[in-house]
């Protein structure tokens, strides 16, 4: 969608909302300036999207119009095409990078812990790791656990428990073997390396997705 037609959606939901609205509401809501505000409003019941009449002291009643309401239900299916594509985009990018690692892991290679496998540990739990897992399942490597900066809270990652990297060495986690250390956090990369570094795992074994900060 289009920077006005984003606003244009936002301020047809809140309106849909069907609440009192000043033009400093929706400016605060939607964290933009009050003149723009002002304009797009404007905009938007010269259009016939949003009718107006006066209600208590400054505050206007809008409702969304009929013609409106047919606009919204077309923003919000092209913001739903436009998350699904930057989904489909972002997996294959990632499953792009996850088969380039496993094509460049020897079958001789010791971080395979003798049997071939490619086990791997996933650096980071938010949105993006959950997309990296998914487009892992189309490649040879094996999820072994998911480590984070958990600062002792107790997290999962689809079912698996997050561990915090005081659980992670060079070669294991939690106990369990693996052969590369997947990082797909948001966290600035030389800040991840640092933090790696102290716990005596060398870049050798680190993997950057290419999502961190910097990366």
């Amino acid at each position: 969608m289009t920077a006005h037609e984003h606003y244009d959606h936002r301020i047809l939901v809140l309106v849909s909302a069907d609440r009192p609205l000043t033009q400093r509401m929706i400016s605060r809501d939607l964290d933009i300036a009050l003149g723009l505000v002002n304009r797009l409003v404007r905009r938007l019941i010269d259009l016939k999207w949003i009718g107006v009449r006066p209600y208590r002291g400054r505050a206007c009643r809008y409702a969304v119009t009929p013609a409106g309401l047919r606009e919204k239900a077309r923003l919000e299916a092209a913001q739903l095409e436009e998350t699904i594509s930057l989904f489909a985009d972002t997996r294959d990018r990632l499953r792009d990078g996850l088969r380039e690692l496993a094509a460049e892991w020897a079958a001789g290679d010791p971080a395979s812990n003798g049997n071939g496998a490619k086990r791997v540990v996933l650096y980071g739990d938010g949105e993006m790791a959950q997309i990296a897992y998914l487009a892992m399942c189309d490649t040879e490597l094996q999820l072994v656990g998911v480590v984070d900066d958990c600062g002792g809270r107790t997290r999962t990652f689809l079912g698996l428990p997050v561990h915090s990297l005081d659980r992670l060495s060079e070669t294991h986690l939690d106990g369990d073997p693996f052969g590369r250390l997947v990082v797909v956090s948001p966290n600035p990369e030389e800040t991840i390396r640092a933090r790696l570094a102290a716990r005596g795992i060398s870049d050798s074994r680190v993997f950057f997705l290419g999502v961190s900060a910097g990366a």
